[in-house]
């Protein structure tokens, strides 16, 4: 293959893409694109229709992108396949953290300090994601590190290659994630950049700003802005907790529904399993709901005439 030529044509590619709010347009699909299939979207604790990002197995983008290419370019299969893969990792690229806020939206609930984000999109019911390591797992190629990589490749290989969508082993992806960590923590001990006097990065100052990064639990949402004087007049936080507000609901539901209908009163054990669900998600409530102090678990149970018979508090 000449990857040099490929290389301009996935280029050429991305400078005839645009992202909008409402989608993705492109020179190969005569509507715009869904964000949905750009964005991993992997719900819990049911299954998710989710394709990775750029897979050739979501058929009905790929085949337009395919005839796109042999028409206009005069590619073969394994052509099409590598300029797909870079125009891919490109356009992923292009979403500029600062519009954060055009993809994403916060809902307030009056039974919850906590907000619930949701890709706009899709809206309040379909449009919400989870963050963290099974999502991180579920969306990555590879892990850079050897002995992180096999452990990986045994973890793919046990939902056969598809995302994962089971809630407790968020455990295992950590895990994983933690072995990567400590092999790059012996690479980094011996990088020589380390050793260097440059402790502050300087730049330009601007009155608003973004910042979004991969945290232990999740993705951080951090913007700011300030007056004249340096005082800050706006912040909007959505850490991961916040993130995995929706997702974490469910979990907790499913387990609630699986373990306590019909039953009369609630039992340690069912307390312990809603807790091992919220657990999953590694969650700090006081981060997300700005609150100080211990957060309790507290259960309530109704019957089928919303009456309440027996509540639990830990």
């Amino acid at each position: 293959m000449n990857n040099k030529f490929l290389n301009k044509v996935a280029d050429r590619l991305v400078k005839e893409t645009r992202i909008e709010s409402n989608g993705v347009y492109t020179p190969f699909f005569i509507s715009p694109i869904s964000l949905s299939l750009y964005i991993p979207i992997s719900p819990l604790p049911l299954p998710s229709p989710f394709f990775p990002p750029f897979s050739s197995s979501s058929s009905s983008f790929f085949l337009p992108f395919y005839k796109h290419c042999r028409d206009v370019y005069g590619l073969n299969e394994e052509e099409v396949d590598y300029v797909w893969k870079e125009y891919g990792n490109i356009i992923l690229d292009k979403i500029d953290n600062q519009d954060y806020n055009k993809y994403i939206e916060e809902e307030v609930k009056d039974w919850s300090y906590m907000k619930i984000p949701y890709l706009k999109h899709l809206g309040k019911e379909d449009g919400w994601y989870r963050v963290g390591p099974l999502a991180r797992l579920n969306t990555c190629d590879f892990i850079p590190s050897p002995l992180a990589q096999k452990e990986f490749e045994i973890y793919k290989a046990y939902t056969n290659g598809k995302p994962n969508n089971m809630c407790l082993h968020t455990h295992w992806a950590r895990l994983i994630e933690i072995l990567h960590c400590a092999e790059l923590m012996k690479e980094l001990l011996l990088d020589p950049d380390l050793q260097k006097d440059d402790l502050l990065a300087k730049g330009k100052k601007g009155n608003e700003g973004v910042g979004i990064i991969e945290a232990p639990r999740g993705t951080l949402f951090h913007h700011y802005a300030i007056n004249e004087d340096d005082t800050i007049k706006m912040a909007n936080l959505i850490v991961s907790t916040t993130n995995n507000n929706k997702p974490m609901n469910n979990s907790v539901n499913f387990v609630a529904k699986k373990l306590m209908n019909g039953q009369a009163e609630i039992t340690e054990g069912m307390m312990n399993a809603c807790e091992v669900a919220i657990r999953a998600y590694d969650p700090c409530l006081s981060c997300a709901t700005h609150a100080m102090g211990k957060m309790p678990l507290e259960v309530k149970l109704y019957n089928h005439k919303d009456e309440l018979i027996d509540e639990k508090m830990v």
